[in-house]
């Protein structure tokens, strides 16, 4: 089992040892924290990502220990194949730290499994505010939406630093210092975003030309060293594109093609590609996202989508959006009442007949 020293204290995966490493606030091995879904969803891994930053930011404010969840990655996001998703496959959460909004760091408040026997259970709807002084053992909390935080009151959210698996780094590594040797000043990297978030704008901005007018407006220019992010498949996007830079990818590095080659012995892990060139990207003298990030590195040269277009666009969807459900909901309604009433007027006529 993993073992991590910290200020003389070991720190383990299972419940006993790891709740002992924590500062005096936490009580030991006695209290627990635990989210269940209403109605499971799966999303992609960087969506999971932020729903495990909630709970463990939840648990830490209310000093208890998070039951670590199951990792359910959608399938479309991997050639439509399911796998065997384990968080250890692309974090190395024992090794990973907490930052206080004191600045003092902590091991991930989480237990891998409850301990055995009874525990004192509660069950508590979203959006309800928890009190540390709880003495329940186990709270267990219902989440109804895909998206955590929308259910969860927090304030002072504490920093994540969340440490990539020795199979991410094993494979990021190498190819990292191949760019660098290669492009001794430093290269940029650049994630072309291509997938289920093109829509209105987004669709338009997208397009190779554009992508290069953009980069170019943001330092980046011709003739440039680039490593491309993208989950783009298509050889006529990248004939459009790549011939302008001194351009790299995934393609180009056959450890990182074998990610997401089929084959008898193991199946295709495009979540473990995804994780290997987000390492590639932070090690990047600059780097350009393809939409506005919540937190801003300082290799952060911009975004392929400015952020008014971003802002304006989002609104305007979830303006749509909502129109769209007022109009089903009175299509309803309407419908309802129109059956009711005809209902009702056979139900007259019947009886005037009769």
């Amino acid at each position: 089992m993993t073992r991590l020293d910290k200020g003389g204290v070991t720190v383990r995966a299972d419940y006993s040892d790891r709740s002992q490493a924590f500062p005096s606030r936490w009580v030991l091995a006695s209290r627990y924290l635990r989210y269940d879904e209403v109605r499971p969803v799966d999303a992609g891994i960087d969506h999971q990502l932020s729903n495990l930053r909630c709970l463990l930011a939840e648990a830490h404010a209310l000093g208890r220990l998070a039951l670590l969840p199951p990792l359910r990655l959608e399938a479309k996001h991997n050639f439509g194949i399911v796998n065997d998703w384990s968080w250890d496959t692309y974090l190395d959460l024992d090794a990973s730290r907490l930052v206080d909004v004191d600045g003092r760091e902590h091991p991930l408040p989480f237990v891998r499994e409850l301990p055995t026997g009874t525990l004192s259970t509660r069950t508590v709807p979203p959006r309800v505010r928890l009190s540390a002084e709880d003495g329940i053992e186990l709270i267990v909390r219902q989440v109804r939406h895909e998206v955590f935080a929308r259910e969860v009151p927090l304030t002072n959210m504490p920093v994540f630093r969340l440490r990539p698996s020795t199979s991410v780094l094993r494979h990021a590594r190498p190819v990292i210092e191949t760019l660098r040797n290669r492009w001794p000043a430093g290269y940029a990297a650049v994630r072309i975003r291509r997938g289920d978030r093109l829509w209105g704008p987004m669709r338009w901005l997208m397009r190779p030309p554009n992508i290069r007018r953009r980069l170019n407006k943001l330092g980046i220019r011709e003739g440039a060293g680039l490593f491309f992010m993208s989950d783009e498949r298509d050889a006529t996007f990248w004939s459009a594109l790549v011939p302008f830079y001194q351009a790299v990818r995934y393609t180009d590095f056959p450890e990182l093609t074998e990610l997401v080659a089929a084959s008898d012995d193991r199946a295709p892990d495009n979540y473990l590609l995804y994780e290997v060139e987000k390492e590639i990207m932070r090690h990047a003298a600059r780097r350009v996202e393809t939409f506005p990030v919540a937190i801003r590195e300082p290799s952060m040269v911009g975004t392929l989508v400015p952020s008014t277009i971003w802002v304006v666009a989002r609104s305007v969807r979830k303006w749509w959006r909502a129109g769209k459900r007022f109009t089903r909901r009175c299509v309803r309604k309407t419908v309802k009442i129109a059956t009711l009433a005809i209902r009702r007027l056979s139900t007259v006529r019947s009886s005037s007949g009769g």
